[in-house]
């Protein structure tokens, strides 16, 4: 039961929590003296490519143990025509 709970939560929890750091990131922070407003590009930057890593890794991850059905027809249509042909 706890557990359905906290999987439930996680995704929602985590996008207040992008969100919240987005808007410190981009609106709270001090503008820098020499920089100025850019500055506040390297509070959020950093985030954004990790999040971007870990979601192209875990994307290639479920790609990769997934067998695709294009693939699967190919090969028992293959497999299918070459049993019919052998003697």
């Amino acid at each position: 039961m706890m557990k359905q709970l906290s999987q439930r939560l996680l995704g929602p929890v985590t996008l207040v929590l992008l969100a919240l750091t987005f808007w410190l990131g981009m609106w709270v922070t001090p503008p820098d003296k020499v920089q100025g407003d850019l500055v506040r590009l390297v509070y959020v930057h950093p985030a954004i490519a990790w999040v971007a890593l870990y979601v192209s890794f875990g994307t290639a991850t479920i790609a990769s143990g997934t067998p695709s059905r294009a693939h699967s027809a190919a090969h028992t249509r293959r497999n299918s025509a070459a049993a019919r042909c052998s003697p």
